[in-house]
């Protein structure tokens, strides 16, 4: 239930005003999901653009994208990108959906299913900032491994230490660097054998819930819906393997003509001698 719903908050046509109660009801409402070390942050980003506010601390549709234009004059653009995707979550919360807004330079302005590497690296800068450990390793498992949602469960604690998955379509590879922060992450959750993501009472995370993680994380990145989706981070991971095959492929191409102009040039030579 959002303040809005509780009746704390009501839009106004000259449109509403930022209390510090309301950041801290929203802090609170993620107490249970989040560590105080990244609350700390969420709370500082948010005050950043409450004290930038005029005196009457009123929000309106164009509110966080003025600011943002003002602001390049004195934060980096990754620093104006956290202020706004802790900025859109809190109006998220609030029921002033209309009011958030999106950094052009970091994100896609238009609705797709189609996510670029430049995105996806955003959002896994997004996740470790604001430690969302759980999103950060999604999104990298489905990008780098090209598994489904439903196949997550094949990432047990056995398939982390042998560093292969095995999917009903074969086995799949785990990149050496995930594996260990899979381990690391297992271990911390005193996950010994069996699915590596599960929920606080045992059960595997569901496709359900692994879009919603990711769905959040996509909106505090700031992304076009859809964006941040398992299916469309499973695309990123076909897309860029089919690049690799085509280089590949090129590679061998040029090594092998290469080979072929040595050898007719080495005939040659021999016919000189």
């Amino acid at each position: 239930m959002t303040v809005q719903d509780q009746g704390t908050s009501v839009p106004q046509d000259d449109g509403f005003q930022m209390r510090p109660e309301d950041m801290e009801s929203y802090l609170a409402s993620l107490a249970e999901d989040y560590t105080p070390k990244t609350l700390a942050r969420y709370r500082y980003l948010l005050w950043v653009f409450y004290d930038a506010l005029p005196a009457d601390k009123r929000i309106r549709k164009n509110t966080l994208a003025e600011w943002s234009a003002k602001a390049v004059n004195s934060y980096s653009p990754n620093y104006i990108d956290r202020v706004c995707s802790a900025c859109n979550a809190w109006l998220r919360y609030m029921g002033h959906g209309d009011c958030q807004w999106s950094d052009p330079r970091a994100v896609s302005s238009e609705p797709g299913q189609e996510i670029t590497r430049e995105e996806y690296l955003h959002m896994l800068d997004t996740a470790k900032f604001f430690g969302r450990e759980q999103a950060y390793l999604l999104a990298k498992v489905f990008v780098t491994t090209g598994i489904s949602a439903p196949e997550l469960s094949a990432v047990t604690a056995e398939a982390v230490r042998t560093g292969k998955l095995e999917t009903s379509s074969g086995a799949v590879s785990l990149p050496a660097g995930l594996c260990h922060e899979l381990a690391d992450y297992a271990a911390r959750k005193n996950v010994h054998a069996g699915p590596v993501f599960i929920t606080r009472s045992g059960r595997p995370f569901d496709a359900q819930r692994v879009s919603g993680i990711l769905r959040g994380l996509g909106t505090e990145a700031g992304l076009a819906e859809g964006k941040s989706r398992p299916s469309t981070l499973q695309k990123l991971y076909l897309a860029s393997r089919a690049e690799a095959e085509a280089m590949a492929v090129e590679t061998v191409e040029r090594l092998m003509n290469e080979q072929a102009d040595r050898e007719q040039k080495q005939l040659i030579t021999d016919r000189e001698m």
